[in-house]
């Protein structure tokens, strides 16, 4: 079995598929339910197995008052992907888009609705995300957070200059930079939940398109931002139409696409080869070779430069001959 035909079984056993990417807390909500969100904004695939998302609140001028998450093993976050942790203990708000994941933090932030009587104690919080061996990624602090009050809070990246100054209850990161500063940071009444914030862009770091020129005619065209070169790529065609695009078991397709997985890689297999020095592939396809009305679904999969992990995963595409 191939390393990506073993992956297959597990997102098919597991429910979620098996690394760094660009992860972000991209939200806090500090209403009548508290909930942070993380994000990947790509362009790889986030393995976050072991992370963990810690919340701090001084709940008075001398007391502080912590808790954390922890993802599980094998759990990832795809490209555009989040993973928001409330403290409902059904996780069921926030109401977040399929694809998504809500957990339960469970632990209950005792932060107050910013930003009224600013900077109450308990209006004084830090979110923090930790990778697996507790290195910090990001952080967000707010209120009169300290080095004195938030002694406790060790663990997470280093915070530099002035706390983010709320307006409204949810503190939201305006842009792509992680700077771990102020200025990364507003605030709005409105809140937005496994969804990128105005100013942000999501990073989609792998490309299929098929196109035609009809009578048969295809070319299937992989491409990689930033360029991967190359890198071992699986190009999965599926003949089974799925509605909604992308609901299949495989990585969005059919189970049809099982047997072009365990196909060995060749510079001549166009399921299962390498992307050029340029991080692209080229598949043509001359015309009469595909008959007339065939309707294929398709999407590739770019394995990590050790072989062993997938690194990226294009968005699923459509096309009928």
């Amino acid at each position: 079995m191939s390393r990506l035909a073993a992956v297959c079984t597990f997102v098919l056993s597991a429910a979620l598929v098996p690394a760094q990417a660009n992860l972000r807390i991209n939200e806090v909500a500090t209403g009548n339910t508290d909930w942070a969100e993380i994000i990947n904004l790509g362009p790889d695939i986030a393995y976050i197995g072991g992370y963990k998302v810690y919340w701090g609140c001084s709940t008075s001028p001398t007391t502080w008052t912590t808790g954390s998450y922890t993802a599980p093993a094998g759990a990832v976050l795809y490209v555009g992907q989040s993973l928001v942790v409330t403290d409902s203990p059904t996780a069921v708000s926030p109401v977040t888009p399929a694809g998504s994941y809500t957990v339960y933090w469970t632990s209950n932030p005792p932060w107050s609705t910013l930003p009224a009587g600013l900077p109450t104690a308990n209006q004084n919080g830090i979110v923090t995300l930790v990778n697996a061996a507790n290195v910090g990624v990001d952080r967000v602090q707010w209120g009169a957070v300290n080095a004195t009050n938030a002694a406790s809070i060790s663990f997470g990246a280093v915070w530099t200059g002035g706390n983010v100054v709320a307006t409204n209850q949810n503190l939201i990161r305006i842009n792509n930079n992680d700077t771990d500063a102020a200025a990364d940071w507003g605030s709005t009444g409105t809140a937005t939940p496994s969804a990128p914030n105005a100013g942000q862009s999501v990073i989609i770091g792998a490309t299929m398109s098929l196109t035609t020129a009809g009578g048969g005619e295809l070319t299937m065209t992989i491409s990689t931002t930033p360029p991967l070169a190359g890198r071992e790529v699986f190009n999965l065609l599926s003949l089974v139409d799925l509605s909604p695009n992308g609901s299949g078991p495989i990585f969005g397709l059919a189970t049809d696409v099982i047997n072009e997985i365990v196909t060995p890689i060749s510079p001549f297999n166009p399921f299962h080869t390498n992307l050029d020095a340029s991080g692209q592939y080229v598949f043509p396809v001359p015309a009469g070779i595909l008959p007339l009305g065939l309707h294929l679904e398709g999407c590739s999969i770019v394995v990590d430069g050790t072989g062993v992990l997938i690194q990226r995963i294009s968005p699923v595409v459509e096309i009928n001959l």
